[in-house]
């Protein structure tokens, strides 16, 4: 099963925006704020600790491989209730940083259902019926 939903829902979001924006017109009264900022000082060994963000295409892959990507960047870890799960295969960009929002794309697009497991584990079930 072949998923291209991230780049639709992008565009789908930015339509609804400037919808929104459209609708508004100028009754949207906007105040600019000035924020004092402050740099930060991070030394080399944090900066190695601090996973890099990124996007990762995914052409045509299944879903276990998906997954051990993930998991290798991120606390959250990511399991399958059933191997066949990790056969299903997924077309997607996905943020590096994000296996909450990997998952919960899962659940809206394929037939999988997760179980969030403590703070730091997520288990994916086929969902009922399937």
């Amino acid at each position: 099963m072949k998923v291209a939903v991230v780049a639709l829902l992008s565009l789908a979001l930015g339509i609804a925006v400037l919808l929104l924006v459209r609708s508004l017109g100028d009754d949207v009264p906007v105040e600019v704020e000035q924020v004092e900022t402050e740099a930060i000082a991070v030394s080399s060994e944090e900066l190695e600790v601090v996973p890099e963000k990124r996007m990762l295409d995914f052409d045509d892959m299944p879903l276990s491989e998906v997954v051990r990507v993930l998991n290798k960047d991120n606390a959250t870890q990511i399991e399958f209730a059933d191997p066949e799960i990790g056969e299903m295969k997924i077309t997607a960009s996905l943020r590096s940083g994000n296996p909450d929002g990997f998952v919960r794309l899962l659940e809206v697009t394929m037939d999988i259902r997760a179980e969030h497991v403590g703070e730091s584990k997520i288990v994916l079930h086929q969902k009922e019926g399937q």
